[in-house]
């Protein structure tokens, strides 16, 4: 994905004075560290999900668990970002929101409605499934 969509992360190299694309992802995750996030007996992983629109990159920004009963758990107490840039903007342009942590449809639920940013979540108060 980095590679199919490099046109659209120039900014982040600009920004971030890379040469290699395969570098963007990693200092990416590295410029998000928190240390006091970074609390959990096991260890917790950040995850950054690029989605594409006709106008609009998001950047979604999740905290979640890994443990041995299961694969991920979601962190309802935790906090989540969203981060919009416009496709063809620069490094200028990209906007960072906090937002409520909450459950997302990936794709489908982001869409622009005249010059506001549409960002569709479902909040959930506990998972039902099971490890």
């Amino acid at each position: 994905m980095v590679f199919g969509f490099s046109w659209v992360l120039k900014a982040l190299v600009e920004r971030a004075g890379l040469q290699a694309i395969d570098e963007i992802v990693p200092t990416l995750l590295h410029t998000l560290e928190d240390n006091k996030t970074f609390d959990t007996v096991l260890m917790r992983l950040k995850v950054v999900a690029l989605t594409f629109t006709l106008a609009l990159l998001f950047l979604l920004y999740y905290l979640l668990w890994v443990e041995i009963t299961r694969f991920v758990k979601f962190q309802k107490d935790g906090y989540a970002k969203i981060w919009v840039m416009p496709r063809y903007g620069d490094a200028d342009s990209i906007l960072w929101f906090e937002v409520q942590p909450h459950w997302t449809f990936y794709r489908l639920n982001y869409f622009e409605d005249d010059n506001e940013v549409v960002v569709r979540g479902c909040s959930h108060g506990k998972p039902s499934y099971q490890a």
